[in-house]
Order: C-alpha cells, then sequence, then structure tokens
C-alpha cells in the first residue's frame, strides 16, 4: 500500500514538474516525444541495530525501483532511460556532480533518486528526490 502511494506521488510530483517547468517544457513535452528519465537504485540505511538478515529489505526496494519505473512509463508521457556511472552503477549516494554529468552523458531530462531510512522494527521513512536535470530544479518526496 505504502509503495504504491510513494510511486503515485512520485508521479504526480514529475507531471507538475512538467507542466509548471516554464514553457521549453510545456512545448517539448508531447504524447510523441516521450520525456527521458532515469530512476536510480533506492538506498538503505538500517539504523535500528536490530540484528537481522537484509536480504529481504534490499529485494523490496529493488522491486519497489521496478513498480515505480513501470508506473511512470504508464502514467505519463516518459520513457526510462539507464545512467552509466563508469563500472559502478550509479547510485543517490554518488557525488551529485557525477550523477549530473552521468544524467546529461544519458540525455535524461530527470533524475529520480531516493531511500530508505530504517528507524525501527515499527518507523521507516522514504525520501525520493525528483532532480530537473534541465530546469535545475529538484523536489523531495518524503512518505
Amino acid at each position: 500500500m505504502r509503495s504504491a502511494f510513494c510511486s503515485t506521488v512520485a508521479v504526480a510530483i514529475l507531471g507538475l514538474t512538467a507542466a509548471l517547468g516554464g514553457q521549453r517544457a510545456h512545448v517539448d513535452v508531447t504524447p510523441s516525444q516521450p520525456v527521458a528519465l532515469s530512476v536510480l537504485g533506492l538506498d538503505f540505511v538500517d539504523t535500528s541495530g536490530e540484528p537481522t538478515d537484509q536480504t529481504a529489505a534490499h529485494q523490496r526496494a529493488a522491486d519497489f525501483v521496478s513498480a515505480l519505473q513501470r508506473d511512470l512509463v504508464a502514467n505519463g508521457p516518459y520513457r526510462v532511460v539507464p545512467m552509466s556511472c563508469g563500472s559502478a552503477p550509479c547510485e543517490p549516494v554518488m557525488n551529485p556532480a557525477e550523477l549530473q554529468k552521468a544524467a546529461r552523458a544519458a540525455g535524461t531530462r530527470f533524475v529520480v533518486l531516493g531511500g530508505v531510512h530504517k528507524m525501527s522494527t515499527l518507523v521507516q521513512w522514504a525520501k525520493i528526490q525528483v532532480a530537473d536535470e534541465e530546469q535545475g530544479g529538484s523536489f523531495l518526496i518524503g512518505c
């Protein structure tokens, strides 16, 4: 349920970004020209101090990214573009200048990145940032 909510919020933010991002965004966005976006894997941080196998948590984060990519393509004029950061995959914790360089090389307009912070068994936070590489702005979504 939470995953669907966050996906919906991200789709709404991307739609608002395209709609409110200025005249250039309004002119460039047409159904025949989907907007290029990249969705990075989510960073997962566990500060709960609870000894546990994190394999399932990392799989849920990867599943969330896959669902987010599907939702964005299905609900908007977007196409998912992979980003390459050299020999390592691009990750949200990387240097922002390097991520921006990789986004420009990939030809992506939006970069969706973020992470999950597990504070305890009952408290987890998800933060998703949408960076607009063309306009230079970003939005932060907390779930």
